[in-house]
Parts: C-alpha cells; structure tokens; sequence
C-alpha cells in the first residue's frame, strides 16, 4: 500500500510538472485548465472531419474555401519558411503599451510616442498605432444622428470620435512632433458605398504625411477595423488594418479622392464623376504587390477596364507575376509566380473544378498555366491558417 502509494505520489507530481510548464507557456490558470484540455480533445477527436471556412465556421465549402480533391499528396505538409518580421515591431508595442498618465495632453502623448524613434515614418507609425488601439469610432453618435466632440482635445479626453476626430487628433500629433501634415477632407467609397453611388458632399477625413519629400496617405479611421450593419445601424467592429499605413496615392485614389484634387498626389487628375465610375478594387491587390500607378493609369484610360477579384489570405503574400487584368483568353500560355512563406499549397482551378498545383521551392509558387476551359479560374491557397482549406486569394474570368 506504500509503495502504490509512493508511486501514486510520483504519478500525481509529473502530470502537475507537465501541466505546469504548458500552462506557463499558453497563459493557462487553474480555471481554464479544463478548457484548454477539452480543446485538445475535440481537435484530436475531429482529425478526419471535413475542413469548414475557417471566416465562418457555419457556411459551406464555396469557391472562396475550397477541399482539395487529393488530399493524399506527399507535398501538403512541407517545411514553411518564416515570415518577414515587422520593423516596427518595438515602436508597436511602444505605443500600444502607453500608459494613461501620457495621454493627458497632446504635448505629453506625442513626446511619449515619439521616443526612440528615428525618422518621420517612425514617428507617423506611432501616432497611427496609437490612434487605431485606443480610439473607436462613435457608432452612437452616427446612429442618432449627433456629431460628438471631434476636436482633437475632445478626442483625446473621450477616445470616440468620427473621421474628423481620428485626422484631427493625428493632425495635432503630427504637427508637435514636427511631421509636414495635413488633414484632407473628400470623398471616400466605404461604409455604406455603392457601384457607382453619386455623391452629393464631402463624407470623409484623413491625413497625408511627407516621407522622404513624397506625399503619402493614412487613414486612422479605416485603420482601426470597420463597419457592419446590425438592425438598421452601424455596428464597428475595432481590428487593425496595417494597410492604410503609408499609402501609395495611386492606391488610394481608388477609394479616396480629395475635395481640393491638389492633395491627390496623382495623374492625370481624376474628376468626382469620374470616381464614381471607377473599378472597386480590394485593398488585398495592392497588399499582394500588384502596382498601383499602372492600375489607375490602366482604370484612368479605359473606364471600363476590370481587374481580378482579390481576397485576404491572413498570412504574408507578395505576387511577382501575375495577369494584372481580370480577363485571360482561351489556349494562351501565362506565368504565375508568389512568394507565400507559410503556405503548404497553391492550386489553381478552372470552372470544370480540375486542380492544377503550382511548382514549390522554399515558399516560392510557380506555374505556367494555359487555360484550356471557359468561366472563372481561381487561385486557392493552403496555408498555416487554414488548415486543411484552401483560401482563394485571386478569381480571374477566361474567354475566348
């Protein structure tokens, strides 16, 4: 009975050791030890369950989210290659970490933000992550029809705002870290937006900065996350947009054009009416590596010209050949090449649902594809993110 009991004792000790060292390292307290093991659980016990949408869990299989037809592949699990690190990793975390005894007043937030920073661009990433982690858009306002205090004073005491709010307080920012900045009032497609919606005024507010002696644009307010409408009103939704971080202006003119067109940055010059015509183009072409000067050129020169339909993937992707337009003609031969370092597959499928995979080497995707069938050709990617789905990131329209 000593002995049983001893080893009992041992038994008891190693399990508490091992639970000890995953709970320090996945952030676990006693309270959710159970939650943590019952996960672990499930996902063993659904190994061989059909991959759902990982964006959400109730939809079915679409031709965004696609099941391989092999799954038997011996290249699916190859060893991935890591991702470029952020280099503003510690500016990041600098500003995100602010306390509330530098927030008092504008001059003691911008020398908080400002340290250790090194150049304009660093010192206009700070103010940028430090507006999108504390201040949320005023959905009450918006819904009841108020305006709120959008000073940049007001903003900061209250950490709501409106558009006008967020580029005010970034103005006010910028201006006492001696950034060259200018807030812009225009004419934005976003919340609410429709394919050629006229605009009747001015419904947006955001900032240019000059880096380098090049003008650039960023929008704290669409940096912040986005809008949904729940109910009949809007319901925000705080997640953090990098993208509209140092825009290029020929990247932003497709959904942000200026009241004064000087502060477009672009040409030829893009008239209003002429905006309201222009493509739609998701910000995921231009995050892929797609150019956006020869894009609007192309858009500025044929107004009905169409680009590929362009999808988030969730991981790092840059493109370094592709078909820029949306439309591929029949029987001729194009090149398709991505570095996606953590992804495990690329597929390209045609309309008849036949599955092509792309050549891999160290997170570089290559394929010399020549459609041979009429309709819609998508790119689908498996990657960390996704498990055993594949994620299309580009739907492309073959003719003859």
């Amino acid at each position: 009975m000593t002995k049983f009991l001893k080893k009992l004792g041992w038994i008891i000790l190693f399990i508490s050791a091992v639970l000890g060292g995953v709970g320090y390292y996945y952030g676990l307290r006693w309270d959710n030890y159970q939650a943590f093991i019952s996960s672990i659980v499930s996902k063993s016990s659904n190994k061989d369950d059909a991959p759902i949408d990982r964006q959400n869990p109730k939809s079915k299989p679409s031709k965004r989210n696609n099941t391989p037809r092999d799954n038997n592949r011996d290249d699916l699990a190859p060893e991935l290659q890591p991702a470029p690190k952020n280099p503003y990793f510690s500016i990041d975390k600098h500003a995100r970490n602010c306390q509330k005894t530098t927030q008092e007043s504008i001059e003691t937030l911008s020398n908080y933000l400002q340290t250790d920073t090194k150049s304009d661009l660093e010192r206009a990433r700070a103010i940028f992550v430090w507006l999108t982690e504390n201040i949320k858009y005023d959905d009450e306002s918006y819904n009841s029809g108020g305006n709120g205090d959008n000073s940049a004073e007001g903003v900061l005491s209250t950490k709501i705002a409106f558009c006008e709010g967020f580029s005010n307080l970034f103005l006010a920012l910028g201006q006492n870290m001696g950034l060259e900045i200018e807030k812009v009032h225009g004419y934005a497609k976003g919340y609410g937006d429709t394919p050629g919606m006229k605009f009747r005024d001015t419904d947006h507010a955001w900032n240019i900065i000059k880096i380098n002696g090049v003008w650039r644009v960023f929008d704290a307010t669409w940096g912040q996350g986005s809008g949904e409408t729940v109910n009949g009103k809007l319901r925000s939704k705080k997640e953090f947009k990098e993208y509209w971080f140092n825009v290029d202006p020929f990247e932003a003119i497709f959904s942000h054009l200026p009241q004064d067109r000087k502060y477009a940055f672009v040409q030829p010059m893009l008239s209003l009416s002429s905006f309201e015509k222009f493509p739609s183009i998701d910000v995921a072409y231009f995050e892929m590596g797609f150019d956006g000067k020869q894009t609007y050129q192309e858009a500025f020169a044929e107004m009905g010209a169409k680009f590929p339909q362009c999808f988030k993937l969730g991981t790092f992707i840059r493109m370094h050949e592709a078909p820029k337009r949306e439309g591929l003609l029949l029987n001729k031969a194009y090149t398709f090449d991505f570095f996606i370092p953590r992804a495990y597959s690329v597929a390209m499928i045609d309309a008849d649902n036949n599955w092509t995979y792309f050549e891999r080497e160290k997170g570089r995707f290559k394929l010399e594809y020549t459609p041979k069938t009429e309709g819609p050709l998508q790119i689908s990617v498996q990657s960390e993110k996704g498990s055993e789905v594949y994620h299309t990131i580009l739907i492309y329209k073959v003719a003859k």
